[in-house]
């Protein structure tokens, strides 16, 4: 690639000064020698890129922040001419230089120009990534990525997705006025509705607080007609005497606990299998608060993955045996939450809550095990899962396949390539 058709970015500059990607000693623009002792610690927020930095710059070392544009006249384009925040910059960072940056006090940054100073092979393959429409960007570099950094990259980024559940969790915590035992069913109510209804069964959980669910525990029928009702899948005229007494039952609850019920057609039952209708998932709810109305607490006394899986292994009402749908009769046959439901369940809420509640609580010995869960559960197949396979990753449990879920959404899709430890990786 010639250096004039290079469309440089920031973001790439930024990784180069991360991590030091010279291939030639570095310099200011008036001759002066620029000796890194460290780059300083990278800044997402506002203010100078890296901060806490340690230069050399012509025998004299200096302490502070760096600066990074593609052109030096950024500094102005930016205003931090005009920002107090940044007279503390030590050394101007650019891969153009068409001006001189002043402080606000007027003294002038150094300014250490960078083009040639780096492999254009590493660009190249950095603008391949960025203009690639593959399943990921480095798919075909994955291959030389070693076991060992495979494992250890992996278990960063499944330490980092669960991090990002525990902030979810806390928030909804702090909502619900620091109960765990509420926050946990509403989280495991929206597992249950999987990907296509996770949305609505959340606002049918947050409208139906779990204390009503637990006044009629002893009752499957009143659950059922709390929960239906509240999903909005009790307004038809029906023929079967079973939804018709569902439809009373609900009218006086409502009327009881003051109900809100979604809106309706939230519910969603397309592209759906029968075994995963909205429907079943609710009724087999109904079933698992009838049988243990406070599960967080024996979540919280969970050893091993059997005793976790053992909570989700719920029987169904006698009208469901033969239905999928109100008033539509169907062969008779064993309905239970699936291997794959109860997998998926274990992972996104146990194991997440489990954490969480190490975290918040100081309790490391309950964190491990959280963790311990994941690396002995097998990995998740689904379509992503076997495109990462496919590219040659391999996957050997759910913290894995957790990760590479979380890395292609969080990364790949968006390409922060320069922000993925993978990609940081497989371009060094």
């Amino acid at each position: 690639m010639n250096a004039k058709n290079i469309v440089m970015t920031e973001d790439f500059l930024q990784y180069l000064w991360r991590f030091q990607i010279w291939n030639a000693p570095l310099q200011t623009v008036n001759g002066d020698s620029v000796e890194v002792i460290r780059p300083g610690y990278h800044n997402t927020n506002g203010g100078p890129d890296f901060s806490d930095a340690r230069i050399r710059i012509a025998g004299t070392l200096w302490a502070g922040q760096v600066e990074i544009h593609t052109k030096s006249s950024d500094w102005y384009a930016h205003q931090h001419q005009k920002d107090p925040a940044y007279n503390s910059v030590i050394l101007h960072v650019v891969y153009e230089n068409d001006a001189s940056a002043r402080r606000t006090i007027g003294t002038t940054v150094p300014t250490c120009l960078i083009r040639g100073k780096f492999s254009e092979d590493t660009y190249q393959t950095f603008s391949n990534w960025r203009e690639g429409r593959g399943f990921v960007p480095c798919e075909k570099h994955l291959q030389n990525l070693s076991e060992h950094k495979r494992v250890m990259l992996l278990e960063r980024l499944n330490i980092e997705r669960l991090e990002e559940k525990v902030n979810e969790i806390l928030i909804d915590v702090a909502y619900n006025l620091s109960s765990w035992e509420e926050t946990f069913y509403q989280h495991l109510l929206r597992s249950f509705g999987l990907k296509i209804n996770a949305e609505a069964f959340h606002q049918i959980a947050k409208r139906t607080p779990l204390k009503f669910l637990q006044k009629h525990a002893d009752s499957r029928f009143q659950l059922e007609a709390m929960l239906f009702g509240q999903a909005q899948l009790l307004n038809s005229i029906f023929q079967d005497s079973y939804p018709r007494a569902l439809q009373e039952e609900y009218a006086f609850l409502q009327q009881k606990f003051g109900l809100l019920p979604i809106s309706e057609g939230l519910v969603n039952f397309l592209r759906l299998r029968p075994c995963s209708f909205p429907t079943l998932r609710l009724a087999f709810f109904a079933s698992l608060i009838q049988r243990k109305s406070q599960i967080f607490q024996d979540v919280l006394h969970i050893k091993t993955i059997s005793d976790g899986l053992s909570l989700l292994q719920v029987d169904i009402s006698d009208y469901w045996k033969t239905h999928y749908v109100f008033d539509k009769l169907s062969v008779e046959k064993p309905k239970e939450l699936g291997v794959f439901t109860q997998h998926s369940i274990f992972i996104n809420t146990i194991i997440a809550f489990l954490f969480a509640f190490g975290k918040l609580r100081d309790k490391p010995d309950i964190c491990e095990r959280a963790l311990g869960f994941l690396q002995d559960l097998p990995a998740e197949n689904n379509r992503i899962i076997q495109q990462w396979k496919t590219c040659g990753m391999i996957v050997d449990n759910a913290s894995d396949s957790q990760a590479l879920l979380m890395l292609k959404k969080n990364y790949c899709d968006l390409k922060r390539c320069l922000r993925c430890s993978i990609g940081i990786e497989l371009l060094k």
